[in-house]
This record gives structure tokens, sequence and C-alpha cells, in this order.
């Protein structure tokens, strides 16, 4: 009578057990891996860095930069301290269209004054830009928000149909320093608080814990968690000569680093992370980092494409 193939003599049955579900996993792991790089190709992701303003940083000049090294930009969260480093600060988002998703990292600010007090040269609304791309507000379906500050999630109300992703950690911290008797702290301002009120309250706002999460083919959400209570950043796959692109909120900041050496230490982990995903620095672009327009062509005023 015909038997099934025998077990190699002297292999336990769990063992080989464990080694057949050891090889399933690897294999399928592949096999989802090629599926995921298929998906991102046909979503065809382009992205674009838009610039919405340039700060001068000189060893003399002045800029609100909190004592935790964050944006602050309000009175009595540290001071005004001099710029850590010489040079121009870039004020950035990123847009990344798709055949059937158009996504913003991070909406800046509306506020004049705050530019003023900034010294932001040439500033210009998020949504002025994205018009020149062809992309009216409502056309955005994803704003991902790396994270709560002033300068990052202060634009938000004008993307009225879009989902809104954010850390749930973040969120709660920034509910809980500020409030209408309490503008602004710690570089949150109440406002912008009231927008994502208003927006989970119309079940647009998504609030992630702490994993990374696949937002859409080819977009990976991951956490950060160096500048805010729960900052985020984006994986781009393009794919082709591109490959992988790696946006950033503050968490890498050319500009600003925490002083505390095991916050130096964690911050190098999380920099040499994102270049080996990027395949080097060049792709990975930080939304106050002016090197991003000498780095890529100007496709349109303000905007480069990353290629």
């Amino acid at each position: 009578m015909a038997t099934g193939p025998s077990r190699p003599a002297g292999v336990h049955p769990l063992v080989a057990a464990a080694l057949f579900v050891g090889i399933a996993l690897f294999v399928g792991g592949i096999v989802r891996t090629a599926v995921d790089h298929r998906q991102a190709r046909r979503a065809g992701w382009r992205v674009f860095a838009l610039l919405y303003g340039v700060s001068e940083v000189g060893e003399g000049a002045e800029v609100p930069v909190a004592a935790e090294g964050h944006a602050s930009g309000d009175p009595g969260e540290g001071g005004d301290c001099p710029a850590t480093r010489p040079g121009e600060l870039a004020w950035s988002a990123f847009l990344i269209k798709g055949q059937r998703r158009t996504v913003l990292f991070d909406t800046g600010f509306d506020d004049p004054a705050m530019a003023r007090r900034w010294r932001v040269r040439g500033f210009r609304r998020v949504t002025s830009i994205v018009r020149t791309l062809g992309v009216d507000p409502e056309d955005v379906t994803d704003v991902v928000l790396s994270h709560l500050h002033w300068d990052h999630a202060g634009n938000v109300a004008p993307f009225t149909r879009a989902r809104v992703w954010v850390r749930r950690a973040e969120y709660d911290w920034a509910r809980s320093v500020v409030a209408p008797e309490r503008f602004a702290r710690h570089g949150v301002h109440w406002t912008d608080v009231e927008v994502l009120q208003s927006i989970e309250r119309r079940g647009h706002l998504e609030l992630l814990g702490d994993r990374g999460v696949e937002i859409a083919p080819g977009l990976r959400l991951h956490l950060g968690g160096l500048h805010s209570r729960g900052d985020q950043w984006l994986e781009v796959r393009v794919g082709g000569t591109v490959g992988t692109v790696v946006i950033v909120g503050d968490d890498a900041a050319s500009f600003a680093s925490l002083t505390r050496e095991a916050a130096d230490a964690a911050r190098a982990r999380l920099r040499a992370r994102m270049a080996e995903l990027a395949g080097g620095e060049d792709h990975v672009l930080m939304s106050h980092d002016i090197g991003i327009w000498s780095r890529f062509p100007e496709v349109a005023d303000r905007v480069v494409e990353i290629r």
C-alpha cells in the first residue's frame, strides 16, 4: 500500500512541523511583498514638495524655538532661542498624488501674524500652492498630520472631504495642553484642536495606535515619537528609478536637535533607518530642509517633484 513521504530519520515531528511553518511564512512574506510592490506601482504615486515660505536663520537671528527643541511660537514656552544652525529654514508640506488617492502630508498654517513673528519670506497658504498642481482642497482624499504643532496642523479645515490621519497619543496630548482659555501651549493652538474635534464628530478622523499602518498600497505610516508625544512619518514606495521616499515632519529636522544624549542616539538610529528605507539621504524629505529645492526639479511655482 502506498504511503506518504516519510520524514527524515531522527527529526522529531514537532521540529519538522516548525520547519514547515517557518518556510511557509518566509515564502508567504516574499509573495506578500511582491504583491505590495505591484499594487504600489499600480497606484502610480508621485511626490511633490510644496514650499510655502522661507526664514533666514543666521548666527545673530532669533527664531522662536521652544526649550524642548520644537517650534513653539508661543510666548512663555521657553522664550526665543537662537537657531541651532545658520542658513535658511524651509516651510514645507508634501503632496502625494496617485491614480485614486491624493494625500497631503501636513497642512502648514494660515496665520499671517505667525508668519511675521517667524520672519517668513514669501508666505503662502498651502491651499494656494496645491491649486498650481490642478488640485483643489476638495480633491484631497487624505491628510496625514506628522504632529499637531501649529506649523504642521494649522490649516486642516479647507480639506473638507479628506480623512485625517493622526496618532491617538498625539491627539490626546494636544487636547490636554490647550483649551479655550489657554489658546497656545507647547506649540499647539486651541483653534487647530477645535478643527480636529469637528472632523472627529464627522467621522473623518483616523486615530492610530503605536504600530506601522498601511493607509494605501505603497503608503505606510511609522511612529516617530522623538519630537512630540505621537509624531509620525510616511514611507512612500514610488518604484522605478525613484524607489522609496521618506517624508518627515520634525522628527529628524535638520535645523534642530534634542540635547539629551539618549535622545540624540535615538534620533541617529531613526535617521539611519529612514535613509536605509529610502536608499540614501537624498530621498529623506524633512519639512524644514531648504536643500530639497536644490536636489529636485521645479515643476511649478514653489513646487519640486521628487525624481
